[in-house]
């Protein structure tokens, strides 16, 4: 009976050790957190150096002069050579019209890669029928399921 009231209370205190919040500025916020599975970022460039592939100036608004690229973190690895990508113009009553629609987008390393980048210029976006001003949202799709998505926005 005595071992297992002492069980029981090393339990709880090991318990209330663990729910108890720190100090205030015991713990420092990381200096890096890993993407999110499922979403894309948005940025004026990309570092593929390295052993995470990120975007660098962040943004989601480009203008007319601006170079545009993206990291789409893939919710899965998409075991296929091919995948969907599209851009719909996003309207504010949140209805969407597609603007963009590639059924065979390459995916180099079909088995083992979970990252998908690229840039390239908003005038380059706006020949393939992406014309601002306006929100977008991009996404990846393997058939019906959404790997990765997110919006950027086009100003004049």
């Amino acid at each position: 009976m005595m071992l297992a009231v002492r069980s029981v209370t090393v339990l709880l205190l090991m318990a209330c050790l663990l729910v108890r919040p720190p100090a205030p500025g015991v713990l420092a916020a990381p200096a890096y957190s890993a993407p999110l599975s499922g979403v894309i970022d948005f940025g004026l460039n990309y570092n593929d150096r390295g052993k995470v592939i990120k975007v660098t100036h962040p943004r989601s608004t480009f203008g007319a002069g601006d170079t545009m690229a993206y990291v789409a973190h893939l919710s899965a690895v998409p075991h296929s050579k091919k995948l969907h990508w599209s851009i719909a113009q996003v309207a504010s009553s949140g209805q969407e019209a597609v603007v963009l629609d590639d059924n065979a987008y390459p995916v180099r390393h079909p088995k083992t890669t979970n990252v998908l980048y690229n840039r390239f210029t908003i005038s380059a976006l706006e020949k393939a029928g992406v014309k601002g001003p306006g929100v977008f949202v991009m996404r990846f799709r393997k058939g019906a399921v959404t790997l990765a998505q997110g919006m950027f926005q086009l100003s004049r």
